[in-house]
């Protein structure tokens, strides 16, 4: 997915992009995306960039992709392993349930604590100035 916008401002640790995104890239997660006419970049300092110059904003669909299943896909599948693994050891389908959404909490809580490790997934992301 690409994505053309204009720098806005840079600090020593981020850039902000000024861009018109498209819906796609709003719900993506996979920037800081504010109002999704700004994106925040963590950790994209780069001295070849400066203030108003023009930008592509690049992320592979396979990296979107990764992104959806480690936050859609893996807890679902947590809550499903759960709810059978508890109703294999209890008749109560509320415990079952209820041990099911405790696994899918404490897997949200895993991912976040990985994802701040990372940076979350700027890190992913590639600028280049815009021809």
């Amino acid at each position: 997915m690409k994505e053309t916008g204009k720098i806005v401002q840079m600090t020593d640790k981020s850039i902000v992009i000024e861009t018109d995104a498209h819906e796609a890239c709003t719900k993506c997660c996979s920037c800081q995306n504010s109002e999704g006419k700004q994106i925040t970049l963590d950790n994209h300092y780069d001295e070849n960039f400066s203030v108003g110059d023009k930008v592509e904003i690049e992320i592979s669909p396979v990296r979107i992709l990764r992104v959806y299943l480690l936050l859609y896909a893996l807890p679902l599948t947590i809550f499903v392993g759960g709810v059978f693994a508890a109703n294999l050891l209890t008749l109560s389908p509320i415990i079952s349930f209820i041990v099911g959404m405790a696994a899918t909490i404490l897997s949200y809580i895993v991912i976040s604590r990985q994802i701040k490790k990372r940076d979350g997934f700027s890190s992913e992301i590639t600028i280049k100035k815009a021809s």
